[in-house]
């Protein structure tokens, strides 16, 4: 059983491998995490979906809250639409 406050290390650690993983196979794309959609551009497709998880905790069967959890609080909330604004079609890199 891991410790409280491992997960977020345990993420990190996963998405590091992955983007070496990708690198050597030469596969990276520029990845937006508030792209939720995975289409290219943080638009209001992505903000559509964004507002389907608005409100709720997350919950690993359901792989959207994790995603749209920017700040990694357990919760997809007020915090985490002012940093999905911050990015909305592209704004901020």
């Amino acid at each position: 059983m891991a410790k409280k406050g491992s997960s977020g290390i345990l993420i990190i650690g996963l998405a590091a491998l992955i983007y070496l993983v990708a690198r050597k196979t030469n596969s990276v794309k520029a990845i937006n995490q508030y792209d939720l959609n995975e289409d290219g551009v943080v638009d209001e497709k992505d903000l559509e979906l964004f507002k389907t998880v608005y409100g709720k905790t997350v919950d690993i069967n359901n792989p959207l809250t994790v995603k749209a959890d920017f700040n990694g609080d357990g919760f997809v909330n007020m915090s985490d639409f002012g940093l999905f604004i911050e990015h909305y079609q592209g704004r901020a890199q």
